[in-house]
Formats: C-alpha cells, structure tokens, sequence
C-alpha cells in the first residue's frame, strides 16, 4: 500500500511539474507574437483621426466672420436669390479685388487676431469666397456650418440664429472663406458654380444654452 501511494504521489508531482511548463511556454509564445504599432488604427483601410470625409473642406478657422455696412444695391441680390431661398456669395482671387470689396462694404473681421490682409503669396495658390448672410439687425447671429465639394459646383450651408428681440440697426453679416484653387475650378479649368443657403435655428432661450457665435 505504501508502494502504490508513492507512485500515485510521484505521478501527481509529474503532472504537475508537466502543466507549469506547458503555461510558461505559452506564456513565452504570446510575449513573441507581433502586436500593433501603438496609435495604429484597428482598421488598416479607416483614415486617420481627424481627417475629413472626401469632398468635405470644411476646416475652420478658414471661414473668417464679417460684419459691413448695410447696402441696397446687395439687398436686391438678395432678395432675389431668398425667393430660391439662397445666398449670395462671390469669388475673390486677387488682393486688389479683396481690398476693393472691403472697401465697398466697410467689412471688419470678427474674429479675434484674424484681420483681412491676404496678400498675393496667399492668392498664388488660394482664393476667397465671400458669403453674404441676411442684411439686418447687428443682434442676428450666424455659424459656419460647412463647405462641401460635389464636383460641379461648391455648396457652403450657414446657421442663422434669430434673436428674440432685435435691434433696430441694420449690417452686412457674412463670412470670408479660404479656399485652394484646385478645389475651386473644375477639370475645364472653370470655376465651380455656388450654392449657399442657410438654415435657422431657434433663439436661445437661456444664455447658457447659446451656442458661441463668432
């Protein structure tokens, strides 16, 4: 009987010692496998992070709020293009015609740190669209909401945010936008047709519900 313990206790001790070995040496094949690259995408073929969609340039800051005088000879335009509910807009690609077309308006930028003096090494390869919001009281408040290239013509969509109480003051809104001439024209070397419209979103009812408006 002592005979037979032993060897079942021997036998236990083998299998044992058999089981250690046989997790260590997985253990060791794991720590060899290859793993990803730290920051690789899962998905080889997804584009980075922070890269947009095909067709998609909006990229702020490229679209630089505006505010002008108020003109009547605009306001026509525009009452034309609100019966099919568009926006006006224009292609700058000169600093000549930029600073005329600020001159016309009387247009300062909105944003902080950002003045209007694009100068020809900028207009080499770039150009500005500048895109006429409503002409109205200076309380109305408007949001770039993006700039899509659909091959055949360039679509730019802003956010109008209409104010509960307005002023009885009347201004230009509007809002200048980088953009690359290859983007610009299409493969006859023509420059792309514009669609711009907007949509309106509700006032606000508290000013912690307010969006930031530039």
């Amino acid at each position: 009987m002592r005979n037979q313990s032993n060897t079942i206790r021997s036998l236990l001790v083998l299998l044992l010692v058999l089981m250690l070995a046989f997790t260590g040496c997985t253990a060791q094949a794991g720590l060899g496998a290859p793993g990803p690259e730290p920051g690789s995408p899962a998905n080889p073929d997804s584009p980075p992070a922070g890269v947009p969609a095909p067709g998609n340039l909006t990229d702020p800051p490229f679209a630089i709020p505006v505010r002008g005088s108020f003109n009547e000879k605009l306001a026509v335009i525009q009452q034309e293009l609100a019966e099919q509910n568009l926006l006006h807009g224009e292609v700058i690609e000169d600093a000549s015609s930029l600073q005329a077309l600020i001159a016309r308006y009387h247009l300062e930028s909105l944003a902080d740190g950002q003045n209007l003096a694009y100068d020809d090494s900028f207009f080499a390869e770039n150009a500005l669209i500048m895109v006429y919001g409503q002409q109205g009281s200076s309380s109305l408040g408007y949001l770039f909401e993006q700039i899509q290239d659909n091959g055949a013509l360039i679509g730019i969509t802003l956010l109008r945010i209409d104010p509960e109480f307005g002023t009885t003051d009347m201004v230009l809104h509007g809002y200048l936008v980088e953009i690359s001439r290859e983007n610009l024209v299409d493969e006859n070397g023509q420059l792309k047709a514009l669609n711009i419209t907007e949509r309106a979103l509700p006032a606000p009812s508290t000013e912690d519900d307010a969006p930031r408006i530039l």
